[in-house]
């Protein structure tokens, strides 16, 4: 199902009213959404997604946000070390839905990405601190690249250009919908994605500890589809160990951008992401065998501590990939088929770029 003209609808919320970006040949709008205790999936949504499926069945939803919210705040204070003083800070989400739509193509808008953005909030001050977009980031176009367009290209199905492109649409949306990249863009601040560390490969310990991100590990080996994904993109990758994780996280970021962020942005990215992936990754982020000097996960790992929450990983894994990258496909990429290509065409200048490193303080 695509999704409607951006328009008001029950349970959304509109950050200064709904934003359009319109200069042809596309339009692309950005809506929010409530992360909270009344939050449920909008039909629209990637039910693969972190956050949407954690909701995705009504039966105790209110009760599992709750509690996933509660464990993120509690995460967050452990992590700024203010013990006694977790009252101080309040953690609000909200999700937004950033859609595109070709004014020539099928009158309907298409969700592009869906991601958490995070504010921070400081009662004792009375202000808003910075916080950061990028948790749980989530694309239809990649569920396509990933589910049907790899399993083709290792099969020696697609076509030459479709193998040598591969990642190169996805990687050009996402830069659209920045105003630094495009004036079509509805995003000012640049994204800081943190998922999952990949398996099958080694992670090394490096010396020195930043006092949020913890230490730094570097993986040995070639880089990982995903991180070749990401650099077209235009985003590098950091691998740290957080306080209190017992796995690094991958930190997918724009060259130099992450290490200049405040504590209190950090501390909520890394309260978030290592919350989600306690419920979705306890064989890496809940294991017993906390990383050491050199780590590798294993999603084959048994000996952890059993998740804040339940959730169906074959119909996750198996299924609703499969189904959301088929609708990419029949909803969005089939139909739109020109106008991609004249858009690709005509932006060739944000193509994939070289993507460095975190930066250091």
């Amino acid at each position: 199902m695509m999704c409607d003209a951006p328009t008001r609808r029950s349970g959304y919320s509109w950050q200064d009213g709904p934003r359009t970006a319109s200069i042809m040949p596309f339009q692309i709008s950005l809506t929010t959404t409530p992360f909270d205790a009344g939050y449920a999936p909008a039909p629209h949504s990637r039910l693969t997604t972190n956050f949407a499926n954690l909701a995705k069945h009504p039966d105790g939803r209110a009760q599992r946000i709750a509690a996933t919210l509660a464990r993120i705040e509690r995460r967050f204070h452990g992590l700024l070390r203010e013990p006694g003083d977790s009252a101080r800070y309040r953690i609000g989400l909200e999700i937004l839905t950033i859609s595109i739509r070709f004014p020539d193509g099928p009158d309907a808008w298409f969700p592009m990405t869906e991601t958490l953005r995070c504010r921070v909030f400081d009662r004792h001050e009375g202000r808003e601190l910075a916080g950061l977009t990028g948790g749980n980031y989530s694309s239809f176009v990649r569920d396509y690249d990933f589910n049907i367009l790899r399993p083709r290209i290792a099969a020696g199905e697609a076509t030459k250009e479709e193998a040598e492109t591969f990642g190169q649409l996805h990687g050009l949306l996402f830069r659209l919908q920045f105003r630094h990249h495009h004036p079509a863009g509805v995003l000012d601040e640049p994204l800081v994605i943190a998922i999952s560390v990949a398996s099958g490969r080694d992670y090394h310990r490096q010396h020195g500890e930043h006092r949020i991100l913890g230490h730094e590990y570097v993986p040995n080996g070639v880089e990982s589809a995903t991180t070749r994904y990401f650099a077209a993109m235009g985003l590098g990758v950091s691998y740290f160990m957080p306080p209190g994780c017992r796995a690094p996280l991958a930190f997918y970021h724009e060259p130099g951008d992450l290490l200049t962020r405040p504590d209190e942005a950090l501390a909520a990215l890394v309260a978030i992401m290592d919350t989600f992936e306690s419920i979705y990754r306890p064989e890496i982020y809940l294991t017993r065998k906390p990383a050491g000097a050199v780590f590798r996960a294993d999603l084959g790992n048994r000996d952890h501590d059993p998740p804040p929450a339940i959730y169906d990983r074959v119909e996750r894994d198996t299924k609703l990939g499969r189904a959301q990258a088929e609708r990419a496909r029949d909803e969005f990429l089939e139909p739109n088929a020109a106008a991609i290509r004249r858009l690709m065409a005509e932006h060739a200048s944000l193509g994939p770029q070289p993507a460095g490193g975190a930066g250091r303080e």
